[in-house]
């Protein structure tokens, strides 16, 4: 940004004079076109940086899964819960608690024999 100043002197038409826009930063003093320069460095470094992170992405989707394959459980024969005797009584029921071996799915995930 160039902004224009008039200076008036006794005697002498007015005449214009332009100010260069600097920015202080400490004791430094900084013009526009090496703030211009710093951005568009920063902006290239962050284009790099935004690359490598999709690269590195892509790697992570391509990279083999390990394959695994699903077994009935044999503690609870894929009901999910442990085998309780229920009473003869009519009208009485055992809710019997979660497979520990399964956790209460049925199934047992173990690697695929390749």
């Amino acid at each position: 940004m160039s902004t224009l100043l008039r200076l008036e002197t006794p005697g002498s038409v007015s005449s214009t004079a332009s100010i260069r826009p600097t920015l202080s930063i400490g004791r430094k003093a900084y013009g526009a076109a090496v703030l211009l320069r710093n951005v568009r460095a920063l902006d290239v470094q962050f284009s790099e940086l935004q690359k490598l992170r999709n690269r590195v992405r892509i790697a992570e989707l391509k990279r083999p899964r390990e394959v695994l394959t699903e077994v009935v459980c044999p503690a609870c024969d894929s009901t999910g819960f442990q085998k309780v005797k229920q009473p003869t009584q009519t009208g009485r029921k055992i809710y019997p608690p979660k497979c520990t071996e399964c956790c209460g799915k049925g199934r047992i995930k173990k690697p695929a024999a390749t």
